[in-house]
């Protein structure tokens, strides 16, 4: 509990340049940050910015959900940023660390609800759907989209990747670890949380547009995992 409160409060006082940007994703203990089309890495413990060499296409972020694979200064730094809402096309923009501009990818899926988790795991992406089992996955070597279904590990002998989706109860106790009222609704940018077990944990992502109240009148609060 004394670790969360230090790095809360660190970051408020590393952070006010950067409050009115967008908290897109977090890793490796970063932020991947956006405004007014710029995107850039943000630690907020060493206050130390990383910018990306090239504007992204649009200048506004609503509802995206963004994952990168490592920092830009590494050789292996691919990002990915993907449409969360239903369409007849999904879109996808990638650009990685040799790149000067950012590239489009395109697939029809009339599937897709709402995508809400993201992970990069073994040199390709995958993009997961909140209220089916449909999986978006990208190769970022062949760079091309496929649609798929998520198959859950019924047996120890089973194949699988070493991800899994956070629980309702995970969420409700992160509440309670920061002493938020149960009316208090959180804005969370998205990211895998390593853990203990031999599968890390997908947090989803919930970039609502935040003020200082919901529709409700409920307070809302910005939240990103490391």
């Amino acid at each position: 509990m004394q670790l969360d409160y230090q790095i809360r409060w660190k970051t408020h006082h590393l952070y006010p340049k950067n409050e009115r940007s967008n908290r897109l994703t977090s890793s490796q203990w970063w932020l991947l940050l956006f405004r007014e089309g710029s995107m850039f890495f943000f630690c907020p413990l060493s206050g130390a910015k990383i910018d990306l060499p090239s504007q992204f296409p649009h200048t506004a972020m609503n509802d995206h959900i963004t994952v990168f694979s490592a920092l830009q200064t590494l050789k292996d730094c691919v990002i990915v940023v993907a449409s969360g809402t239903k369409t007849e096309t999904l879109k996808l923009y990638m650009i990685d660390h040799r790149a000067t501009a950012w590239t489009k990818h395109k697939l029809a899926s009339m599937v897709l609800t709402k995508i809400q988790y993201a992970a990069h795991y073994n040199g390709g992406f995958y993009l997961f759907d909140n209220k089916s089992d449909s999986m978006v996955y990208m190769s970022i070597e062949k760079r091309e989209l496929r649609l798929g279904k998520v198959q859950y590990m019924r047996l120890a002998k089973d194949k699988s990747i070493p991800l899994r989706f956070s629980t309702n109860s995970e969420k409700e106790n992160m509440k309670k670890r920061f002493g938020l009222e149960d009316e208090v609704q959180v804005s969370i940018c998205g990211t895998v949380v390593s853990c203990e077990s031999s599968a890390d944990k997908m947090v989803p992502y919930k970039n609502t547009r935040v003020g200082s109240d919901d529709a409700e009148g409920h307070q809302i609060v910005k939240a990103a995992w490391f």
